[in-house]
């Protein structure tokens, strides 16, 4: 992936050496039991290309998705694969081939075991504009102790453009992940401002 590329969660462009901006961003993370859905509005503004004498036909968008051990294969088979939308047009993913050290964050601290797969949907340019919204879905497991997370990767500046909201399904309820937490009372509703690589996490509660 160039080093121009732009990256955040759940999604990153790689657009063939032209940069693009992310101008914001909005996720929901709807928390079940054992895993959580993961719904996020992006804004992506592409910049002049730095390459013109090669001839660019499509956007790359990346997804990482947080798995535990047992790899994309179990993933797949229980959950399928995320989902890209632009506009009315739906694209696939598949597990990507390549290891991706520039958008990995490698200083966030997973529970033993577990570890950021990543997901490709490749884009036609002629499906996109210069600025662009993508939608993205896909299922995420949750954590040991039904706990969802979120890693946000270079969240859109400044902070007000990025939003992540927990919320829980099927009238259940939420509370922070933390020991002292299990006190409090639960709650419909956590949101978060994202800050960069920094782990985020809102724990199941039953009704």
């Amino acid at each position: 992936m160039p080093l121009c590329a732009a990256i955040a969660n759940p999604i990153a462009i790689d657009s063939e050496q032209r940069l693009t901006t992310m101008l914001a961003e909005d996720v929901v993370i709807t928390v079940d039991r054992d895993a959580s859905s993961v719904s996020g509005r992006y804004v992506f503004q592409q910049q002049k290309d730095v390459w013109p004498e090669v001839r660019d036909s499509h956007v790359l968008i990346c997804v990482p998705v947080l798995l535990p051990k047992g790899g994309a294969a179990a993933y797949e088979h229980r959950y399928g694969t995320p989902t890209v939308t632009i506009g009315d047009r739906a694209f696939p993913t598949k597990a990507g081939e390549n290891f991706y050290p520039d958008i990995l964050p490698a200083q966030v601290r997973l529970p033993k075991g577990w570890h950021f797969a990543v997901y490709e949907a490749k884009i036609p340019l002629s499906a996109v504009a210069r600025k662009f919204d993508a939608s993205i879905h896909y299922v995420q497991p949750n954590f040991p102790g039904h706990i969802a997370g979120y890693v946000p990767i270079h969240p859109p500046e400044p902070a007000g453009k990025s939003k992540i909201v927990f919320v829980p399904a099927n009238g259940h309820a939420l509370r922070p992940a933390g020991f002292l937490a299990t006190f409090r009372r639960p709650v419909e509703r956590i949101e978060f401002t994202p800050q960069n690589q920094k782990l985020v996490t809102a724990r199941f509660v039953s009704r």
